[in-house]
């Protein structure tokens, strides 16, 4: 049995730092208003919290890991100008030795551009492209590499989607600074979608860019695999629903070697 307190910490933070794609275009608020609330999601020793706002805006974001030896926490919180509007966020802002942070560029009520500084030094930037329906299609990071090469994207994210507008492949590129070109370095699949609404969106908020989301529904079946089209992992998920919303989803997780694992994932709504 393979470690799959690891293997789904690192899925989680993969998946959500990577993908997502608005289904509101005209507004920035993080989270549309629902009734229940989405506030909790806990997953194997990790938990996470929203926060909202006295005026119903998503707030903080705060994350645990709990472990034999103690708790690890992080809190992420979002800003905002005097009217309201999204303006970016900082991060781990509970800790004193961290400062931070990544500030927003938006068109039309959508993130085009975050900066992202760390000891008000920028380190990198990030674009987004979107299509007609406000889906991102591609995201861009930009860093200085030096040596003679300058600012370059250093990875590239594409993203497809069916019909109901799930996101169905993602893929992720690597720069190539030799030939100047990029390079596929993983592939993921989605597919089996229900009809429920999904959950795990309001919990998979981006730093980078929270406005968007990947999904409608809820998938059945995740595949991830290597530029060479070698299968890293197989999970096949299945769901309990209370209303709309799943509450509960199993994760049955096949690694390429054979070796299997599962575990749950629990949303909570007030």
């Amino acid at each position: 049995m393979f470690n799959m307190k690891k293997t789904s910490l690192y899925l989680l933070l993969a998946v959500s730092g990577v993908m997502s794609a608005c289904d509101n275009s005209d507004t920035d608020v993080i989270i549309e208003p629902t009734d229940p609330l989405p506030v909790r999601m806990e997953m194997n020793e990790l938990t996470r919290e929203l926060i909202y706002s006295t005026s119903g805006d998503l707030w903080k974001i705060k994350n645990v890991s709990h472990y034999p030896g103690g708790n690890l926490e992080s809190v992420s919180e979002f800003t905002f100008n005097a009217s309201g509007a999204l303006t970016g966020a900082r991060i781990d802002v509970e800790n004193p030795d961290v400062n931070w942070r990544v500030a927003y560029t938006l068109e039309d009520n959508r993130i085009t551009r975050t900066d992202e500084y760390m000891d008000e030094q920028l380190v990198q930037y990030l674009t987004f492209t979107y299509d007609g329906n406000g889906k991102v299609l591609e995201s861009l990071t930009w860093q200085d590499v030096g040596e003679g090469h300058g600012v370059v994207p250093i990875s590239k994210t594409t993203n497809q989607y069916d019909a109901n507008g799930n996101v169905t492949e993602s893929k992720i590129y690597y720069y190539n600074t030799g030939t100047g070109q990029h390079v596929l370095l993983s592939k993921a699949t989605y597919s089996q979608y229900d009809d429920h609404l999904n959950s795990e969106d309001f919990f998979n908020v981006q730093i980078h860019n929270p406005l968007i989301k990947l999904f409608v529904n809820n998938p059945g079946k995740f595949v991830i695999e290597n530029g060479n089209q070698v299968v890293g992992s197989t999970d096949l998920y299945t769901y309990e629903y209370k209303n709309a919303y799943a509450v509960k989803k199993k994760t049955h997780t096949t690694l390429h070697n054979g070796e299997t694992g599962s575990y749950d994932t629990h949303y909570y709504f007030e």
